[in-house]
């Protein structure tokens, strides 16, 4: 540990190493407190080959940050994703507030932005499976 208290030893291994006998993974949630860039770049050969459909993570920097273009440059389209009271609202990253206020802001990367009409219905149907 850097602060010089006592810690413990963990075995460190990037997603790539993980999962790389997987095949398509609908989603990926990311979840690691302001590491997203060094997540994202553990997933390099992932998120080259197209594995993974969509990536939801959280943000607390502006808007686009570092995480949201090393996933463009993969191919992704990333979105704000704004709570209403019907539905989701998906805004681009590139036109979505500059500053972040309060909580944290979440995103969607999505390969394909064909699906997003799904994503983006009224009520709880954007939650239900997209092959019905």
């Amino acid at each position: 540990r850097l602060d010089g208290k006592a810690g413990e030893m963990v075995e460190a291994r990037t997603f790539d190493e993980l999962f790389h006998e997987f095949g398509k993974i609908r989603v990926v949630k990311v979840d690691v407190e302001g590491h997203e860039d060094d997540v994202f770049i553990g997933m390099t050969a992932s998120l080259q080959s197209g594995l993974i459909e969509n990536i939801v993570f959280e943000e607390f920097r502006p808007s686009p940050s570092p995480a949201c273009f090393i996933l463009q440059s993969y191919g992704y389209y990333t979105y704000l994703i704004d709570r209403t009271f019907l539905a989701p609202r998906l805004i681009p990253t590139g036109q979505s507030p500059r500053r972040i206020k309060g909580e944290p802001t979440n995103i969607l990367a999505v390969k394909s932005e064909r699906r997003l009409e799904e994503l983006t219905s009224s009520g709880w149907r954007c939650l239900g499976p997209w092959w019905s």
